[in-house]
């Protein structure tokens, strides 16, 4: 989606939007916020080079957890037109991600509740809302009991 929307987007609005986004981050304290090149960092071209830069280590377990909205209701701006570019140019997403270049190392999808699904502002609580079928809270304690169980 990175790419298509840098790509596709006029350069105005890319300007726009990145001041609107740094000013947001930097009331919420960062310092020196530059939300283009952390945008620019999540492009297939950029992902790749990471990649050959930083290959798997043999003494490190990766593994990686994906949700999946519904629909573009499961969330608010800007997940919700998210999810509906990734869902036209890729398929099932979280607003943010497109569930098949989430997978890294073992991995788990978050089983979306009926109808609504789980964003990925969701999972990290942005709202800090109640859903049916969805507690976030014991998600991230069967993430570190699990780890737990396995030694680490």
């Amino acid at each position: 989606m990175v790419d298509y929307l840098l790509e596709k987007l006029p350069k105005f609005l890319i300007s726009f939007l990145t001041n609107k986004y740094n000013k947001i981050f930097h009331v919420l304290g960062d310092k020196r916020p530059d939300f283009i090149a952390g945008v620019s960092d999540l492009s297939a071209k950029r992902c790749a080079e990471l990649n050959e830069q930083m290959p798997d280590s043999p003494n490190v377990s990766y593994r990686s957890i994906m949700s999946v909205m519904a629909s573009a209701r499961a969330a608010l701006f800007p997940l919700n037109i998210g999810y509906r570019l990734i869902n036209k140019l890729n398929g099932a997403n979280d607003g943010l991600v497109w569930e098949k270049s989430a997978i890294h190392g073992s991995h788990k999808l978050i089983k979306p509740p009926k109808k609504r699904g789980i964003s990925h502002g969701d999972v990290i609580d942005l709202m800090r809302e109640d859903i049916p079928g969805f507690d976030v809270r014991e998600m991230y304690v069967d993430i570190v009991s699990g780890l737990k169980n396995e030694g680490y």
